[in-house]
């Protein structure tokens, strides 16, 4: 075992974190950008959405239903679904279809749940054609993401498109057009992306340079992605966000003592900056420094714990560091198990099941491994 443990600490088997994760359009969360930004928009801030969640745990407790509306049914099982109970993020919406049976908000969690969890896209069809309203953003993003899901991109683009028509306001256009743009690099349509940007009202802003970066990286253009960030941070020194996207893209490029200065700015101008902590993480477990790269590993797991890609990024890094660990790794694996999606994260599902098999090989169970 300890033989297999440093064969396998010195291999290059992790290329970079980022690839699973980048800012996740796709994500370790199932749900889109779009939809996310939507559901937040209605709360100030993340404890509004926990009040909603001890307000339903308490009904359970006292049997009784909970005291809030079907919007605040829908988006509290969205958030439950996030972060990694899909089980109980049912049972929400179960109990908000008994009281608002013909409630559009809960229907379109179920649309989603249908997509994710039962792989039904005929099903998730059928729910989006009984909605009611077909003209708030919530149901247009929601199948603008079934018409991907289904490889019909063209078509999707054509209902945003005429969408947006109906939003007023440049905030509100750009939030929109970086929306639509996310759902596209999410499943790799840079082409379609492109064209979005142009609809931004604002080509000085910060998010409009970010973009196009994020296009030129989708598209496989690193070394541009690369130049794009580059005149950002230049431009805008203080920018946390840009730094640490120049930081995994000089990381995947190679270039580890840039992108360990990278983030280090990132991390400077802003301490809390998840993102440049999980790149933090990788370039010290390239360099076997895994106590450190733990610890970068756990910030962000106490922010999302149910992030299947990070919880096998750790478990490895403790397999890494010491034959003790291999049982904790273990643990970490059917964490990650079981908050991975199957059917659309199965990139970060095999990863899971190799790192759970040299686990377990490293633990003698060369049968289980097999």
């Amino acid at each position: 075992p300890v033989t297999l443990i440093h064969k396998c600490a010195s291999s290059a088997r992790w290329p970079s974190l980022f690839l699973f994760i980048y800012l996740s359009g796709i994500s370790c969360f199932p749900i889109s950008t779009a939809k996310w930004n939507l559901i937040m928009k209605r709360y100030s801030n993340d404890r509004e959405i926990r009040k909603l969640q001890e307000e339903y745990e308490n009904s359970q407790k006292e049997n009784r239903y909970p005291k809030f509306g079907a919007e605040d049914f829908a988006d509290l099982a969205q958030y439950y679904y996030e972060n990694g109970e899909p089980d109980t993020a049912k049972e929400v919406a179960d109990t908000a279809q008994s009281v608002y049976p013909h409630s559009d908000p809960v229907t379109l969690f179920f649309v989603r749940y249908a997509i994710l969890e039962e792989n039904d896209m005929e099903k998730a069809g059928e729910l989006l054609e009984s909605i009611a309203d077909k003209s708030s953003d919530d149901f247009v993003f929601d199948k603008a993401e079934w018409l991907v899901y289904g490889k019909r991109a063209d078509e999707a683009s054509r209902l945003l498109a005429d969408h947006i028509n109906l939003v007023w306001g440049d905030t509100e256009v750009a939030n929109y057009v970086e929306d639509a743009c996310r759902l596209f690099l999410n499943f790799n349509y840079a082409d379609i992306a492109r064209t979005w940007l142009q609809r931004m009202p604002d080509k000085k802003s910060e998010r409009y340079i970010l973009l196009p970066a994020e296009v030129k990286r989708v598209a496989g253009d690193w070394e541009g992605c690369s130049n794009v960030l580059g005149k950002l941070v230049e431009k805008n020194p203080f920018s946390s966000a840009g730094w640490v996207e120049l930081s995994k893209i000089q990381y995947d490029l190679g270039r580890k003592e840039e992108s360990a200065e990278s983030y280090g700015y990132a991390l400077a101008i802003d301490p809390d900056n998840l993102d440049a902590l999980l790149v933090k993480g990788d370039i010290l477990v390239a360099a076997g420094k895994y106590v450190e790269a733990e610890e970068c590993y756990n910030r962000y797991l106490d922010a999302y714990p149910a992030s299947p890609a990070v919880l096998n990024q750790l478990a490895y890094t403790l397999f890494c560091e010491s034959e003790d660990n291999l049982p904790k790794s273990l643990e970490l694996l059917q964490k990650a198990k079981r908050y991975v999606n199957h059917i659309h994260e199965k990139s970060i599902y095999a990863d899971i099941l190799q790192t759970e098999a040299t686990t377990l090989a490293g633990l003698g169970k060369f049968d289980e491994a097999m």
